[in-house]
């Protein structure tokens, strides 16, 4: 009896636990510019094919692949976890000297904490993006330093270890 009243039990959860949704799906593709794009739910099915992720942030670590770098980003982004990227930004800044990705860096920093190291070490990622000319890295620059005088990276960065001694 028991074994009888546990599979009703089963089999009604399962029919009970359906859903009919014949409301809008979710798309996801490519646009013209082969950028992500998705909508609703679709970001984060995107986000779950593991399979992709994994071969993208082969080539960023691999070997710099910058391409495989804005597909990534825009997979995090997409997803809503931009912060979690923040590993694959520093990598590429670091290694390989790629200008956007010091201005991602820097982005994260600058949203962690508004005072102390955080905000020292994303002004130093501006101006390291500043230097390779990225576009948005200019716009921040101008806004950050004013009037002042623009240092360099290396200049704000061996400051910074000097005012700590």
């Amino acid at each position: 009896m028991n074994k009888k009243y546990l599979f009703g039990v089963i089999i009604l959860n399962v029919f009970l636990s359906c859903k009919n949704n014949n409301g809008p799906k979710a798309t996801i593709g490519y646009s013209d510019s082969n950028s992500v794009s998705s909508v609703g739910d679709g970001s984060i099915f995107f986000f779950q094919n593991y399979a992709l992720k994994d071969s993208l942030a082969q080539r960023i670590i691999n070997f710099g692949g910058t391409i495989a770098y804005k597909k990534l980003h825009e997979m995090y982004t997409a997803a809503g976890l931009p912060r979690e990227f923040y590993y694959y930004s520093l990598m590429m800044a670091d290694i390989y000297n790629y200008n956007r990705a010091c201005f991602d860096a820097s982005a994260v920093m600058y949203s962690k904490n508004k005072n102390g190291i955080h905000e020292k070490i994303a002004t130093y990622y501006l101006l390291k993006s500043y230097e390779g000319n990225y576009e948005r890295a200019k716009q921040k620059v101008q806004y950050t330093f004013g009037s002042n005088p623009i240092p360099s990276s290396k200049e704000y960065l061996n400051n910074l270890s000097l005012s700590d001694q």
